[in-house]
């Protein structure tokens, strides 16, 4: 498939990332979702994730930007990280200098995230 950033090889559903050419025709991060959207779903029960954080007893890492409006610090994110079941010891609250994209903090999220899955599943080998 040509200008697809996955190829699959043989009859396996394995595959191998290739170069990825940057399309002009659309924009180059995807845009933050209006407030309008998540107000949308606010208020029901079965959209409301605080409502299933204690059931949450695995490993988390929790990695949120200090400037979200979407998911306020003091109003949302905090209240999250302390609802999660899993134990204090497993449980990871990063806040990032960044708005609610916390991939535009670029490679720092990359190596926060890689650090915590070396930690939880073990080095690539």
């Amino acid at each position: 498939m040509e200008g697809c950033p996955i190829v699959k090889k043989g009859l396996h559903p394995t595959y191998q990332l290739q170069p990825r050419q940057h399309d002009e025709r659309y924009p180059k991060t995807i845009p933050e979702p209006t407030a309008r959207q998540h107000d949308a779903l606010r208020g029901l029960p079965e959209a409301d994730a605080i409502n299933f954080a204690p059931h949450v007893t695995i490993p988390v890492l929790m990695l949120n930007g200090k400037y979200d409006f979407i998911f306020p610090v003091e109003t949302s994110q905090m209240p999250l990280f302390r609802a999660l079941g899993t134990p204090a010891n497993l449980k990871q609250h990063i806040i990032l200098d960044t708005p609610h994209n916390v991939f535009a903090a670029g490679s720092t999220t990359i190596r926060i995230i890689l650090d915590w899955l070396d930690k939880y599943l073990g080095p690539v080998q």
